[in-house]
């Protein structure tokens, strides 16, 4: 049996998670969840920086351990887990679930009055996307919102709008981004000790397996399960599509501000090089047609693009499919360029995507569900009817066998 040890700590104005045991296991080669890639652990203590020790309970100690170096302990043996602190029962429950975690076998000392958590309020877990950007704008007015944005030791820190910027080694844990993004996201939300954590979300993701066929995704079992029972709900928007959370960001006057780019090292966070940015500006075009000349500004010619658009499914094809059906009337060459590769693919109807889908809204808070629901129907964002669920539910994106 593999023991790992947990340490934590509060110091320098740092918290620190830090796993220890046999070098040859815990730093040996592991599977990435998001793209399946080897990876292995570069640094055995993650650390968070916040100028006060903010005093996180026992079982939410233990829950950035486990979310931090899962991907270690997930293996077919048993792993002996051994924290510095007690915990509940209610959270020996929570992990010990046979499709999370089978193997860990966590030795610590039972205290269950730890088990009732003093959470309130609301964090957005904040990166300044359309998605999240989004969010942001909707949930403005509900009362206690922090933003949270996790940045890199190198990264420089944009000005105000209310963001509270925590530095982070979290991106540098793993030899590959390992972490998740609803992992690394969540980490960072916990030490706010709010009962709801929002994040970026959009339906192409959650219900259209990435623009390809309609597949639920929405159910991830950490987040439904394991804290939620820790009492942390997470609602991470799937009940609006991309087209939607551009909608929201253009009717309250904020285009220009939202960031999206691939590449890192782009200050302005937008570039003429990628498909991201392509894709964006395409959803920008669709509701102010200045960002057209933008679009014009790409060469499709290169290999980026031939590449992307030759393949044999294509990504988020339900947003570029919809994108082109909005701006072929504005007689744009990049846009009848795509237009033309998108004739390689059947891809089903995507109209839906201007509305929102009213299902995920249910398992929210009553209070939260109602506020969103108020703020998206005052933007005049209509839940989807009969009609546009059974066009979601019968989404099909595939290459075209006959195409030359």
């Amino acid at each position: 049996m593999n023991t790992v040890f947990f340490n934590y700590r509060y110091s320098n104005s740092r918290l620190e998670f830090k796993i220890d045991g046999d070098d040859d296991f815990i730093k040996r080669q592991v599977i990435r969840s998001e793209g399946k890639r080897c990876m292995t652990l570069k640094q055995k203590t993650l650390y968070i920086e916040l100028d006060e020790d903010p005093k996180l309970c026992n079982d939410h100690l233990g829950l950035i351990f486990i979310l931090a170096f899962h991907p270690i302990l997930e293996c077919n043996e048993t792993v002996s887990v051994i924290f510095p602190f007690t915990v509940s029962q209610t959270f020996l429950d929570a992990i010990k679930i046979n499709w999370i975690l089978p193997n860990i076998e966590i030795n610590s000392e039972i205290d269950d009055n730890l088990s009732i958590y003093k959470l309130e309020g609301v964090t957005i877990l904040y990166g300044g996307g359309l998605d999240s950007f989004a969010i942001k704008l909707l949930m403005q007015d509900f009362p206690g919102i922090r933003l949270v944005n996790q940045i890199n030791e190198c990264d420089e820190i944009c000005a105000g709008s209310g963001v509270d910027y925590i530095k982070t080694n979290i991106r540098d844990l793993y030899s590959v981004y390992g972490l998740p993004l609803w992992v690394s996201i969540m980490i960072v939300g916990i030490i706010n000790k709010s009962k709801y954590l929002m994040s970026g979300g959009q339906l192409t993701s959650s219900y259209l397996f990435d623009g390809l066929q309609y597949k639920d995704r929405t159910k991830n079992l950490w987040l439904s399960v394991v804290m939620k029972n820790l009492g942390i709900h997470n609602c991470n928007f799937p009940f609006l599509s991309e087209v939607s959370n551009t909608e929201i960001v253009f009717k309250h006057k904020e285009l220009e501000k939202a960031m999206f780019c691939t590449f890192t090292n782009n200050k302005e966070g937008k570039c003429t090089k990628c498909t991201k940015c392509l894709r964006k500006f395409m959803l920008m075009a669709c509701y102010d047609h200045k960002y057209i000349k933008q679009i014009e500004m790409f060469d499709l010619s290169h290999d980026t693009f031939t590449t992307f658009f030759s393949r044999k499914t294509l990504y988020f094809a339900d947003i570029f499919l919809f994108c082109v059906k909005k701006l072929l009337p504005y007689n744009s060459k990049n846009i009848g360029i795509i237009h033309e590769y998108l004739k390689q693919y059947d891809i089903s109807d995507s109209s839906f995507l201007s509305r929102y889908y009213k299902t995920p809204l249910d398992e929210y808070d009553e209070e939260i569900k109602g506020y969103l629901i108020q703020k998206l129907h005052s933007l005049d964002i209509k839940p989807m009817n009969e009609n546009d669920i059974h066009s979601m539910i019968n989404y099909k994106h595939s290459k075209r066998s006959n195409h030359n």
